[in-house]
């Protein structure tokens, strides 16, 4: 795998060496309360930072001050004593999409023409993959900026995590296909000539004008038009999105919950990332049960002591053994599911080549930001 290694280095200090960083998995690991929760630790140290994160939970929404603040960055109020700044931002799809088309539309007057044109409003949101690039291109945008010297990436939900990655070359090299730009620039010449001497694309006019109706089909051609004149600025975007997947300044977090399926899931995505070089920094294995222990040795003996020490609070020795064996019965399974949990991680971590953390699993869902930084303090290598 690509990459400089971090085998004794803590979380902070992987965290002090990257510009962007990338939290990824699959679905239902907790990326994104993972990816709040490094923020959070990121700022408590110094940082400016902005976490920019997909779909939050409603309380992890509320934690960050999201549950008003739309498509814009809001501050997020840090405990006394943090020496940085953190900003939280929940993107949405559309929006953002609003604000990609404002970026490369070439004069106010196409701008708004696009974003009123019912046939892009549809696509906006329906289109498959445009959560994966409207979030990377989100990214290169901000990169350019100086506002911020970390911004943390919640991966969009995805069936598999590689969508994220590929869909700025994807965007790219369709928009470069000579068949598909010849294929718009036929169709978009129907919206300012006669459909007569179009051939092939005069029949599919025909066609979609009886499936869409007349109407749909001229703001269906109206979209093309405006659309053809971006094909450059959209290409260059999504180029430079895909250029800054491999920066050296971005460093990516691989996350994964404690059993096999999505251990194997993130040791693949890990395979990948090494091989496209881009910078795996550490994995996390999220919602880790801490090993209890030994459980107490006699029972009898603890149920003599707490029948003298007890003053009156048991009826009798036998309930009260009773009950010591189902607590060691139940601190033997939880023992042995803690263990089986650490073999598991010991596994992927020899797979891994990079360091790897446990983040213990709470009883409680995080609800404000000391819930977010309680979590990024419980990171322990393992």
């Amino acid at each position: 795998m690509s990459g400089r290694g971090h085998a004794s280095a803590g979380f902070g200090e992987i965290l002090a060496e990257t510009r962007i960083l990338i939290v990824c998995g699959s679905g239902g690991v907790g990326k994104t309360t993972v990816a709040a929760a490094l923020a959070a630790m990121a700022a408590k140290q110094g940082r400016r930072v902005l976490a920019l994160t997909i779909d939050p939970a409603r309380r992890l929404a509320d934690a960050l001050g999201l549950a008003r603040s739309g498509d814009e960055a809001v501050p997020v109020s840090l405990p006394r004593g943090s020496r940085g700044a953190l900003w939280a931002r929940m993107l949405d799809r559309e929006t953002a999409l609003d604000r990609l088309i404002g970026r490369h539309a070439p004069s106010p007057e196409r701008r708004a023409e696009i974003l009123h044109n019912r046939f892009y409003r549809h696509v906006s949101s329906t289109l498959v993959g445009a959560h994966e690039y409207v979030a990377m291109e989100e990214l290169a945008h901000l990169a350019g900026q100086d506002d911020h010297d970390l911004l943390v990436l919640d991966t969009p939900p995805a069936a598999r995590a590689l969508h994220f990655l590929d869909a700025p070359r994807k965007i790219a090299t369709v928009l470069e296909d000579p068949v598909f730009r010849a294929a718009v620039g036929s169709f978009a010449s129907a919206g300012r000539v006669s459909r007569r001497g179009l051939g092939v694309a005069g029949l599919a006019l025909r066609a979609f004008s009886r499936l869409l109706g007349s109407e749909m089909l001229r703001e269906t051609l109206e979209f093309l038009v405006a659309f053809q004149e971006m094909f450059d600025g959209f290409k260059t975007r999504a180029r430079d999105a895909a250029r800054l997947l491999e920066a050296p300044g971005t460093g990516f977090v691989v996350v994964a919950t404690p059993h096999r399926s999505s251990l194997d899931d993130a040791a693949r995505l890990a395979d990948e990332l090494g091989r496209r070089d881009m910078r795996l920094l550490a994995a996390i294995v999220n919602r880790i049960h801490p090993d209890p222990g030994e459980p107490p040795g006699d029972t009898a003996e603890l149920a003599e002591r707490l029948m003298r020490e007890g003053g009156g609070q048991f009826r009798s020795p036998r309930e009260l053994r009773r009950l010591l064996f189902q607590l060691v019965e139940n601190h033997r399974r939880f023992q042995g599911l803690a263990r089986a949990e650490a073999a598991l991680s010991g596994q992927f971590a020899e797979r891994l080549g990079r360091p790897l953390f446990g983040m213990p699993r709470r009883t409680r869902p995080v609800t404000d930001v000391a819930g977010l930084l309680d979590l990024a303090t419980g990171l322990q290598q393992r």
